[in-house]
Order: structure tokens, then C-alpha cells, then sequence
């Protein structure tokens, strides 16, 4: 998990142009219904992109759980984005980029431990923990906004733990874990949408600096986060609104499901032991 709470206080960094250093992050406020508004290429560019992946070219699909998603393209609060999603199952969840394997597998599985054990689902455990950051990416066509996908950009050992226990509950445990997005106290979550946060501020985000290098991205895309700048790992820097789904990532890059996150925990700590991780409201962990 890479810690993202520095990108909102993004340090000056000695980048050629101006135009680029928007690109890569400098936060700038937007108003949803102002469309007059303008971006850098490449910020245009993640924009055009967000989704690209998750409807793949065919007619756009209202994620499972969402009824109305307009309210994510006007100038609401927090709250009023997660109630447009807080039906949406934690199964439908994507991880971020370059997440397929989380750093502590062994800690998801703590995580579900205590949140089965808590008697308030784990609220109280994660109360003064860093707000989980989710990015929803959204598309809008004929008047209509549709949900494609929703990313974990901070927290996946937390979502994976969360799901883990829902999955596998039962009648002896205290808490049922984390079936839906509504299981997770609104306050516990920072909602962006296309990398914009509630405030109107465009958010950069950190993913390993090895997917940045690996991928296709034209240079100025991305830079590598200087090691004063708070990240865990060696991070690089990309607009907000790039989805994990691009696929100018390599394929072990891309975003996946949380089950699959959980299964390939599972599987790194030895707990599957050759077995197919089975979960009991989701048949498959397939992609």
C-alpha cells in the first residue's frame, strides 16, 4: 500500500514546463457544471482515458449497484458520493494500480480477523487510521452518467481484510465484515471522482514507480516521487484521473477485483494450500 496523504500538499519539483507539472499533479479546482474549464494534454488525455478498460469500446453498463451516478458530476459533498455508491459490493471493487499482490499478505488476513472479532464490523479499529481513498470513474453520455469501475487508490489492505472476512463469516463471529461499500463508515472514506475530490481539487496519485516504467505512457506522464515525499516504496506520480485499467499498463499492473487481491494473499501466505479461494456470495474469482 503506498501512502498518499503527501500528494495533497504536492511539493515544488523542478519539471521543464509549467503545463507539465499540472499534468503530473499540481491540484487545480474545477467546477462539475462549468464546462468551460481547460486541462493540459495530458491531464485531457487521463481524462478521455479514465474508463478506457472498463467498458473496452461496447456501450456503457451502470455499475452493479449504482442507480443514479448524476449527483458524481455535480458539486456535492463526500457524503452525497458515497451514497451513490455505498451499494455497491466490495466484490465489484478494483484494486490500484500495481496492487495485484499486496505488500503484507499476512496483514489482510489480521485485518479480517479483527474485523470479525470487533462488535461494530471495525469501525472503531480504523477510526483514527488515514481516510481510504476510492476513485470512482465515470463516463457520461446522452445526458446520463454511468459508473465503469471503482479503484482502491489508498487502503487495499484494508478493503482486501474487510472482504476476506465477509466472505468468510459465520455464525460464531461478532461482525459480519465488509460485503458492500455501505459496511464502511462514510467518514473512513475520501471519494474522488476521476481524480477529483469533493472540494474540487484534481488529485494526483502514487503507484509503484516500476508499473510507471514498465508502461506505455508518453514521457511527461509521470515522474518519480522524491524519497523526502513520504512514500513507502519507490512511487511515481501520475494525474488523478489515469485508471489502473489503461492498457498502456502491463498486464501485471493493471487493476484487479478484490477477490483476486485476497486469493493471491491467501495463496502468498500459504493459507489456500492448493485450493480455489471460495467466498460465500461470489462464485468466481476470475477478473
Amino acid at each position: 500500500m503506498l501512502t498518499h496523504t503527501a500528494v495533497s500538499n504536492t511539493k515544488t519539483f523542478a519539471l521543464s514546463t509549467l503545463s507539465i507539472l499540472v499534468a503530473l499533479g499540481a491540484c487545480k479546482t474545477r467546477n462539475y457544471n462549468d464546462a468551460s474549464g481547460t486541462k493540459s494534454d495530458a491531464a485531457q488525455g487521463a481524462a478521455d482515458t479514465s474508463t478506457q478498460g472498463a467498458e473496452d469500446g461496447k456501450a456503457l453498463v451502470q455499475l452493479q449497484g449504482v442507480t443514479d451516478a448524476k449527483p458524481l458530476h455535480q458539486n456535492v459533498d463526500n457524503k452525497k458520493r458515497y451514497d451513490v455508491i455505498k451499494d455497491v459490493r466490495l466484490v465489484d471493487v478494483r484494486s490500484a494500480p500495481g496492487h495485484q499482490e499486496l505488500r503484507d499478505p499476512a496483514k489482510v488476513l489480521g485485518i479480517a480477523d479483527a474485523i470479525r472479532t470487533s462488535s461494530d464490523n471495525g469501525h472503531a479499529i480504523f477510526a483514527k487510521t488515514e481516510r481510504m481513498i476510492l476513485n470512482v470513474f465515470t463516463k457520461e453520455k446522452d445526458g446520463k452518467v454511468y459508473v465503469g469501475h471503482i479503484e482502491v487508490i489508498d487502503g487495499n489492505h484494508r478493503f482486501a481484510g474487510g472482504l476476506h472476512a465477509a466472505c468468510t463469516n459465520n455464525e460464531v463471529d461478532k461482525s459480519p465484515g465488509w460485503e458492500k461499500i455501505g459496511d464502511i463508515p462514510e467518514s473512513q472514506l475520501e471519494i474522488r471522482v476521476n481524480g477529483w475530490t469533493a472540494d474540487s481539487k484534481e488529485t494526483p496519485h502514487w503507484i509503484p514507480l516500476h508499473c510507471a516504467k514498465d508502461s506505455k505512457f508518453p514521457s511527461g506522464w509521470w515522474f518519480e516521487v522524491p524519497a523526502g515525499w513520504g512514500a513507502k516504496d519507490k512511487s511515481a506520480q501520475m494525474a488523478g484521473g489515469v485508471s489502473g485499467m489503461d492498457p498502456r499498463f502491463s498486464e501485471d499492473c493493471r487493476s484487479v477485483g478484490m477477490l483476486k487481491v485476497v486469493s493471491r494473499s491467501l495463496e502468498r501466505t500459504g493459507d489456500l494450500k492448493g485450493k480455489t479461494y471460495s467466498c460465500k456470495f461470489s462464485s468466481s474469482v476470475a477478473d
